[in-house]
């Protein structure tokens, strides 16, 4: 039997902007997420009854995860999926200031010093979880290939629990990559620690959720819905309600909330200067990605925001990302 109710750091949470602590955290550093596809027959789709779940398998060196507020390299294990049973804004996992979404994606990577998941479960450092929302936008200009192919492949392929979806269901000229479902621009996030939301939720989790919902358009959703889960019955509202923070650390690390003062920096030097990290340092890591490839932002403004960014770091011979 599950011991969560007996726990004091259960996720996820309803992430109050006014109590969260500013900190400078190093950008991110993503390794080898541009070269996991469907397509390249080292990533797999599946429905496992309560999510849809990509995979990664074969012998192909694993992506990694470290900096922010990472003392360690994470390697990827899974990404995966929650959401509601229409497309309001009831289906994400973790909350902003009251406010929920109609769907959240997890990007769960394992500790690189543990040889296994279970005994990464069994300490506090052991997963690091990137945390994304989504919104539900209807701008075809802001269209992500990827979500559309995986959500039209589990709808076709993925319908039933326990199968799977590889490089042979996928139509041609089309695949689903993990750099899909990344922004651009990996600078404006929360951070606390935390449980796992299924199983045992066990408390071994670095949670990092940003701010900024990725865009989605409803035709993803009703996809996702029209799954079914190990009862038979439609695979929806597959998410946890938020739990207690009791008084647990809350760090934010951007600069919209300080712009707006609704987070304060500080006297100390944890404060952007002349010699912390730039915005332009933070984005993606990933050699020769282009833009389309990209997860986009809900909000169109952030996301010509970071295409500028893209520009002037271009102009500073900085690597490109066009």
């Amino acid at each position: 039997m599950s011991k969560c109710h007996l726990c004091k750091r259960q996720s996820p949470i309803d992430i109050i902007t006014s109590t969260a602590r500013y900190q400078e955290f190093k950008p991110f550093q993503l390794k080898n997420y541009e070269n996991f596809s469907i397509r390249k027959n080292n990533l797999q789709a599946t429905n496992n009854g309560a999510t849809i779940k990509l995979l990664p398998y074969g012998e192909d060196e694993l992506p990694t995860l470290q900096g922010g507020p990472l003392n360690v390299a994470y390697e990827f294990v899974e990404l995966h999926f929650h959401w509601g049973e229409d497309e309001s804004d009831n289906g994400s996992e973790h909350k902003i200031d009251g406010k929920s979404f109609p769907m959240e994606m997890h990007l769960v990577h394992k500790n690189i010093h543990d040889e296994t998941i279970e005994e990464a479960l069994t300490h506090e450092n052991g997963l690091a979880v990137l945390g994304f929302k989504f919104a539900v936008v209807d701008d075809d200009k802001r269209a992500n290939p990827g979500m559309d192919t995986l959500t039209k492949l589990a709808r076709q392929h993925l319908v039933n629990p326990g199968v799977f979806a590889k490089a042979d269901k996928l139509p041609d000229n089309q695949d689903v990559a993990l750099i899909n479902f990344l922004p651009l621009l990996l600078d404006c996030y929360f951070h606390y620690s935390g449980s796992l939301t299924t199983g045992d939720c066990n408390e071994a989790v670095n949670w990092i959720v940003f701010k900024n919902p990725l865009a989605i358009h409803k035709d993803n959703l009703m996809d996702f819905q029209s799954l079914m889960d190990n009862q038979g019955e439609r695979l929806i509202n597959n998410y946890r309600p938020v739990q207690p923070a009791n008084d647990r650390p809350l760090y934010y690390h951007g600069g919209e909330f300080l712009k707006t003062g609704v987070i304060s920096k500080g006297n100390g030097r944890t404060a952007r200067s002349h010699d912390c990290p730039k915005q332009r340092d933070y984005l993606l890591t990933v050699p020769d990605t282009r833009l389309t490839e990209i997860a986009p932002l809900a909000k169109s403004h952030l996301t010509k925001d970071a295409k500028k960014i893209v520009a002037e770091a271009n102009f500073l011979g900085l690597p490109s990302f066009a």
